[in-house]
């Protein structure tokens, strides 16, 4: 008799410790393109054309400038890469 009990019982304990994984999705917002160009630069990608972004309102100019300044980080002595 008990048996019957517990089985159920341990299917809705652990059924309810799932968590739903759009419960704590993180929301969207709007690229920063002078992070992108600098992440690009630093990990050694090379420079994206305009035709490489998904996004049409893509800001080459930011994404360019931030390109620049990961390429300044990567040549400066005290940058180093973690292993």
């Amino acid at each position: 008799m008990m048996k019957k009990f517990i089985a159920p019982l341990l299917a809705l304990l652990v059924s309810g410790c799932q968590i739903d994984p759009y419960t704590h999705a993180p929301t969207l917002t709007s690229t920063d393109w002078y992070d992108v160009g600098m992440e690009d630069a630093i990990s050694g990608s090379a420079i994206k054309d305009d035709d490489a972004f998904s996004d049409s309102q893509a800001d080459r100019g930011l994404y360019l400038k931030g390109y620049a300044e990961g390429q300044k980080k990567t040549c400066q002595t005290d940058f180093t890469y973690a292993r």
